[in-house]
């Protein structure tokens, strides 16, 4: 009896040294109770374990709490096996994923290399991939990348994280917006500053270079510029119009160029007075009003002062520096918006093709492409761009956009010359059949599901690409992902200004504008133009959850 007694006492003081490591084990281990469908059974029993390990041998008692804290791990082991089914739409936890984020924070990417987000599995065979990098090489860049998503599910920051990648590995960046976001722009802009980039800005409010496009294109490419400055009928149905506008231009281009030498100083503008001039028959009046139309619509906006050479900066895509160039324009300017990318794509072509760039890559980034009259407009650029080292990345809410201003077999043609698609949330059944038809998984059931930033939770996307980088063994990379957000330096550069003498400027830049009322000139309204569009909007604040990655 003495013997029950003492074995009692000896116990009930065992107890009382190890129940709070008990306990603490408990809390620990109750917690993956509530990961039963978002971990993988290996990463649960490896955490149990490894609690269990230390809890025991912390214990003065390790016998008593390894005895008493092991029916909770089999319970556990029994609970997930019956009803821990995972849940791929929340963020899965394996020990894949550890294993991936480390390697992650020790491995460099090399240069050029583009980070485009970090794996989300959807379905287990992903497992072994979870929470590892998706990495865009130059070539792979080249192939052309399609960024779809309905408003507010993300892609405008994504597009912003890969420029400023692109910024700091030192390449030139041109970014068309159409949808006139002054704090994008006023962000970009400033990142590209405070990396010592320089920057040339056109927008219906702002412009701060001159440039002239056509000047340096041959007569062909002169007058296809001018040709897809206007939207032309997808089905034909005006290609006899088409064709007499085509042949007029043609006839304009050729006497413009026997009557001015190559030493023209500005090719738009002086293109333009001569046409003004011109005597044209009666036969080719409607040919004859159209271009003229499109010349004036560029001549006598707001951004005059390009054509005419009254601002301080020259800009042309053969700078020998690196440098980042904007054009922005509000979805209401759509023919104006129309009628420079013309131009412009066509010169940026032209430039790679005839000379090279500056670095050894240009990105190009087209942001809500749906927006132009025209689609027809990149598509010289898709096809060809790869071979002068341009990179496209086009940003649009729905690939039907595309079919609206063109029609199905330019949707298909597209979708077969690009060679990476990164798909955000808002996608329609039709639209992920669609997509769906690019790859070889059945996958519109995820991207019927993807997730919108919300409350600070990161979005997701789907990552399809025909360079496989990941799984080799597929001729097609296709994942869930959750995209990277680079953290932007802006905050950094902003905090170096001065205040106090940025607000004398701001005086001094309205005493400047307030006397020359009387004297209205282009070059007058362009400078102060200049001057307000900085503080036009509010200070740009860092996404907030760019930590997610």
């Amino acid at each position: 009896m003495a013997s029950v007694q003492s074995f009692a006492q000896s116990v009930a003081e065992a107890f009382t040294t190890s129940y709070p490591y008990l306990l603490a084990f408990l809390v620990l281990h109750s917690v993956g109770y509530f990961y039963l469908k978002r971990a993988t059974a290996p990463f649960l029993a490896s955490v149990d374990l490894a609690s269990y390990a230390f809890f025991v041998a912390a214990s003065p008692s390790p016998f008593l709490v390894a005895l008493s804290a092991a029916p909770f791990i089999a319970l556990k082991a029994y609970l997930k096996k019956k009803k821990g089914k995972l849940n791929f739409n929340k963020k899965v936890y394996s020990l894949s994923l550890v294993k991936n984020e480390l390697v992650s924070s020790f491995k460099q990417e090399g240069k050029g290399v583009r980070v485009v987000g970090k794996i989300e599995p959807y379905f287990k065979k992903h497992l072994k991939y979870n929470g590892k990098k998706i990495l865009m090489d130059p070539v792979v860049a080249c192939g052309v990348t399609l960024i779809s998503g309905s408003s507010g599910s993300g892609k405008t920051e994504h597009v912003k994280s890969l420029i400023k990648q692109d910024l700091e590995t030192g390449y030139s960046v041109a970014f068309f917006e159409y949808k006139g976001d002054q704090k994008l722009v006023r962000e970009v802009r400033e990142y590209a500053e405070s990396l010592g980039v320089e920057v040339y800005v056109l927008s219906t409010d702002y412009v701060d270079f001159n440039y002239d496009p056509l000047k340096y294109l041959n007569s062909t490419g002169r007058v296809e510029a001018l040709l897809n400055t206007r939207k032309w009928s997808a089905d034909g149905s005006d290609a006899h119009y088409r064709t007499s506008t085509q042949l007029l231009i043609q006839k304009l281009v050729s006497e413009f160029e026997e009557s001015h030498d190559e030493s023209v100083e500005n090719y738009t503008l002086s293109f333009y007075e001569f046409v003004k001039r011109y005597n044209y028959d009666r036969a080719s009046s409607d040919a004859y009003f159209t271009v003229l139309k499109i010349l004036e619509l560029i001549l006598t906006s707001r951004l005059r002062s390009v054509w005419e050479g009254t601002n301080e900066k020259d800009f042309s895509f053969s700078l020998d520096k690196q440098f980042l160039v904007i054009f922005s324009f509000l979805s209401s300017n759509k023919e104006l918006a129309n009628s420079i990318s013309s131009f412009a794509f066509k010169d940026l072509l032209d430039v790679g093709v005839s000379k090279g760039f500056a670095t050894e890559y240009l990105a190009l980034y087209v942001d809500e492409y749906g927006s132009l009259e025209n689609s027809y407009l990149i598509k010289d650029l898709i096809e060809k761009g790869r071979s002068c080292n341009i990179q496209t990345t086009i940003s649009l809410q729905d690939v039907n956009q595309v079919v609206i201003n063109t029609n199905q077999a330019y949707l298909n043609s597209i979708l077969g010359t690009i060679n990476n698609f990164i798909i955000y949330a808002g996608a329609t059944k039709h639209t992920a059949e669609i997509l769906g038809g690019v790859q070889l998984y059945e996958i519109e059931d995820v991207l019927l599901n993807l997730r919108k930033p919300y409350k600070g939770k990161a979005p997701s996307a789907m990552y399809i690409s025909k360079y496989p980088s990941i799984n080799k063994d597929q001729s097609v990379d296709v994942f869930k992902i959750t995209p990277y957000v680079k953290k932007s330096k802006f905050k950094e550069f902003k905090a170096s200004t001065n205040p106090a003498s940025a607000e004398q400027s701001r005086h001094a830049d309205e005493e400047e504008s307030s006397e020359s009322v009387g004297s209205v000139t282009t070059s007058a309204v362009s400078k102060h133009t200049s001057q307000d569009v900085p503080d036009i909007s509010p200070e740009v604040k860092d996404v907030n959850y760019d930590d997610f990655i």
